[in-house]
């Protein structure tokens, strides 16, 4: 039986990055690749002509777009796999509309969004840039900010996908007790996942001495987040987004964080990335801002690859593979 077809789509810049050795070995050793990734611009015809014998396809970062005119031309695939994130830049709905099988390695990039996100709000909770930049400057000694514990505290989620259950098992040994707003978890999930879900977004921000943001953005939840929801959360309370700008209304966020009363932690901002240099943003000291590093670090790439690829022998086994994006899934993607 001849082997089947694959097409590495990823630029040769960042392949090693997301492909280790030890994993495209193993794909060469199951499968005849033609890697089209070059220097991330592939010429129509090549890509054409590639995708006529394909049997599944393979994208990451700066790959191109797969679209209804370039899949008609590709009868036999079966499998797209993109070693990133959201798919809706690379893959036209047409593949999942058709039965191909379309993943991503978003629950591999969750857990480094996660770690931020309990980075940042450890770093918040015992002030540790505030003695950063009082202590040290002067050699001083001094324990003189307000500090906290992440053990107990409760912790409101916007959003449970994939980094939202990710903080979910990062957070467990502290114990938290957990809020979620997300109009798609059913209740019997909150059930079985061990947290509240509520529809009041306002009272999610007042309860929580921690909010952190999960949601994509969509028409529907681009500027969710308003000044009456900074304006309800206690003193002191944290809020994070590790997810995307453009779900905080700017004007708000900014108001809250001059007004000084909440600690705010962005590694995503909006309406630019990054923020221009006369944000008021930059020079608060209640604001902790990282220029879009949450997620997989680069030593940790290569988890990315390692998934997908796993995932695609293991379909070609006739093994079932978790993590196989539905046509709902696709329509609420960034």
């Amino acid at each position: 039986m001849p082997q089947p077809e694959v097409v590495l789509l990823i630029p040769h810049r960042q392949f090693r990055q997301i492909v280790d050795r030890e994993t495209e070995a193993a794909l060469r050793a199951a499968a005849n690749v033609r890697d089209l990734g070059g220097q991330g611009e592939v010429e129509a015809a090549a890509l054409t002509e590639a995708l006529a014998t394909a049997d599944a396809v393979i994208t990451s970062w700066g790959s191109p777009f797969l679209s209804r005119e370039l899949l008609e031309q590709a009868p036999r695939l079966r499998f797209i796999g993109h070693a990133a994130g959201s798919i809706k830049p690379y893959v036209d709905v047409w593949a999942l509309q058709k039965g191909i099988t379309v993943i991503n390695a978003a629950r591999v990039m969750a857990r480094g969004v996660a770690e931020m996100t309990l980075l940042f709000a450890l770093a918040s909770l015992r002030s540790l840039v505030a003695y950063q930049r009082e202590n040290k400057p002067a050699h001083r000694w001094q324990a003189d900010q307000p500090v906290e514990g992440l053990f107990f505290q409760r912790v409101g989620l916007v959003g449970l996908g994939q980094v939202g259950r990710a903080v979910l098992e990062l957070f467990a040994p502290f114990r938290c007790r957990f809020q979620v707003y997300d109009p798609y978890l059913s209740a019997e999930e909150a059930a079985r996942l061990g947290v509240e879900k509520t529809g009041d977004l306002q009272e999610l921000f007042a309860t929580s001495r921690i909010v952190s943001l999960h949601a994509a953005v969509t028409r529907e939840t681009a500027g969710m987040i308003r000044r009456e929801h900074f304006a309800c959360m206690q003193p002191g309370a944290v809020f994070i987004n590790t997810a995307r700008g453009r779900l905080v209304d700017y004007a708000a966020l900014v108001e809250a964080a001059v007004n000084g009363r909440i600690r705010i932690c962005l590694d995503v901002t909006d309406p630019l990335e990054p923020l221009p240099a006369d944000s008021p943003l930059w020079d608060l000291p209640n604001v902790m801002i990282t220029p879009h590093i949450a997620g997989p670090t680069p030593d940790r790439r290569v988890d990315m690859g390692q998934d997908v690829i796993a995932r695609l022998l293991r379909f070609w086994r006739g093994e079932p593979i978790e993590g196989v994006i539905t046509l709902e899934q696709y329509e609420r993607m960034a």
